[in-house]
C-alpha cells in the first residue's frame, strides 16, 4: 500500500515575503553615519533659507530634497500626507523667489519647514538604500523641470552642473 501526501498548504503572502527576504537577504538601510550626514543637510539648508541668506544653489539643494524625500514616503507609504504639505511648502519658496529673487519662508511656511527637518530625519532611517538612490535619481530629473515651470530664474546650464555633483556624491555614499 502507498503512503499518500497530503496537499500541499499555499503559503501565505507574508510568509513568502519573509521566505524571499531570507533568500535574497535582508534590504540594506543607511547607516548611522549616511543618516546624521542627510540630517546635517536638512539643518544647513533650513537654517540658510530662514535666514534669508540662501540663493539659487540652496533653493535647488532644498527643492531636490523635498523631491526626493517625497519620493521615498510614496516609496514606502510612510509619511506621504507630510511631505505632500512639503512639496507645497516648497512651490511657494519658489514661487516667492521667482517674484522676490529671495529664498526666504513666511511664517507660516517657516513652521511647516521646521517640521518637515523631523519627517525627513524619520524617512531616512527608514528608507533602504534601493529606495534612496531611485527617489535621488527621480528628484533630480524632476527638479530642474519643476524649478523652470515655476520661473525661478535658475539657468539650465546649472542643473547640469548639479545634477553631475549629485550623481557623484551618490556613488561615493553607495560605495562606502
Amino acid at each position: 500500500m502507498r503512503h499518500r501526501m497530503p496537499p500541499r498548504r499555499q503559503p501565505s503572502r507574508a510568509e513568502l515575503l519573509a521566505r524571499m527576504q531570507r533568500a535574497v537577504g535582508t534590504p540594506r538601510r543607511l547607516d548611522r553615519q549616511q543618516v546624521l550626514h542627510l540630517a546635517l543637510c536638512h539643518q544647513v539648508n533650513f537654517g540658510l533659507i530662514s535666514r534669508g541668506e540662501a540663493g539659487a544653489t540652496e533653493l535647488w539643494e532644498y527643492v531636490a530634497g523635498v523631491l526626493t524625500w517625497h519620493r521615498v514616503a510614496q516609496l514606502s507609504g510612510a509619511g506621504e500626507p507630510e511631505m505632500a504639505r512639503q512639496l507645497e511648502a516648497a512651490a511657494r519658496l519658489v514661487d516667492r523667489y521667482g517674484r522676490t529673487g529671495r529664498v526666504l519662508w513666511d511664517g507660516p511656511d517657516l513652521q511647516l519647514a521646521r517640521e518637515g527637518i523631523d519627517v525627513m530625519d524619520q524617512l531616512a532611517e527608514l528608507v533602504t538604500i534601493d529606495h534612496a538612490v531611485a527617489a535621488s535619481d527621480w528628484a533630480i530629473a524632476c527638479a530642474q523641470d519643476w524649478l523652470a515651470a515655476r520661473g525661478s530664474g535658475i539657468h539650465p546650464d546649472q542643473f547640469a552642473a548639479w545634477r553631475a555633483l549629485a550623481r557623484q556624491h551618490q556613488q561615493q555614499e553607495i560605495t562606502r
